[in-house]
């Protein structure tokens, strides 16, 4: 089952009612990925897709995850999210395995995954009704929460009518408002133009410190990750392991123009395209060994 079809089917499980304050607190737990690998078997050839990854993530941390095409990012989400089971190892949020999706983690996806019949404020309360929080309660949430992600204005604007920025921030609002122990976001920016995108940053700044969530963000782009993250994980090209974790010791909102932040940038991508023509000639000797 994807995340989405768990998402629409525990709508309507009917379950107990509980308070806002029950269906979540503030917590301080950790994300421990504790040795999780990954090999996919097809017509009796086993490919190991990512091996022994290990890594602890501490509360409020933004951890963003960068390597070359290809290299098992999303996977690697996947398995935190428990939509995927790993061969290896194991996802821990605090003492709780991950082995299946969970209210614990919040998910914001590249492509919107929103509720197009319904509202931004009725898109935005689908996590609370997941949590079966009484509907008397849900109004003032959800009013808090599209104000944090400047979206007041449009509560009953339908999704048709948004721009793919604003979807994006019902998505994350979306995200936010049941306060999982962690939100995975999987490239969350990848589809909008430059502007709208910088212009989202900026704001899951101002949120990250407004609500100390604990993220983590999957990146195709280096200067993002170098703008958002306390830690970048670079990983290595197929079998993915961890190369390299780098702590940004700088705080934000950060000058993307510093010569530190460039030099930064400069030896992240350099890595990359590296690993990135290694994989090409890779691939190139093995096709033509085949032939």
């Amino acid at each position: 089952m994807s995340l989405k079809e768990w998402l629409l089917e525990d709508i309507g499980t009917p379950r107990k009612s509980k308070s806002v304050s029950d269906a979540k607190t503030e917590s301080d737990k950790t994300i421990r990925i504790d040795g999780i690998g990954k090999t996919y078997s097809r017509n009796g050839k086993e490919t190991e897709a990512i091996r022994n990854i290990s890594l602890d993530i501490r509360k409020g941390e933004l951890v963003s995850f960068i390597g070359p095409s290809g290299c098992g990012k999303t996977t690697l989400l996947r398995m935190i999210a428990g939509l995927l089971e790993p061969t290896e190892g194991a996802v821990y949020i605090g003492n709780d395995i991950c082995d299946e999706p969970g209210r614990d983690r919040g998910f914001v996806f590249q492509d919107f995954a929103l509720l197009p019949w319904r509202s931004v404020r009725r898109n935005v309360e689908t996590g609370l009704e997941i949590a079966h929080v009484p509907k008397s309660e849900r109004k003032a949430l959800v009013d808090e929460y599209l104000r944090m992600v400047g979206l007041e204005n449009f509560a009953d604007s339908k999704i048709s009518e948004l721009s793919g920025g604003m979807k994006q921030r019902v998505g994350i609002a979306r995200a936010l408002i049941v306060k999982p122990d962690v939100v995975l976001m999987d490239e969350p920016f990848g589809a909008l133009d430059a502007q709208t995108r910088n212009i989202l940053q900026s704001q899951l700044i101002r949120i990250l410190k407004e609500t100390g969530q604990t993220i983590v963000f999957i990146t195709h782009s280096v200067d993002e990750a170098v703008y958002l993250s306390d830690r970048i994980v670079v990983l290595t090209k197929r079998p993915t392991t961890i190369k390299e974790i780098i702590e940004i010791p700088w705080e934000r909102p950060r000058d993307r123009s510093s010569p530190e932040f460039n030099a930064l940038k400069k030896r992240i991508v350099e890595y990359l395209e590296k690993e990135n023509v290694m994989e090409t000639v890779s691939e190139t000797n093995e096709k033509q060994r085949g032939e």
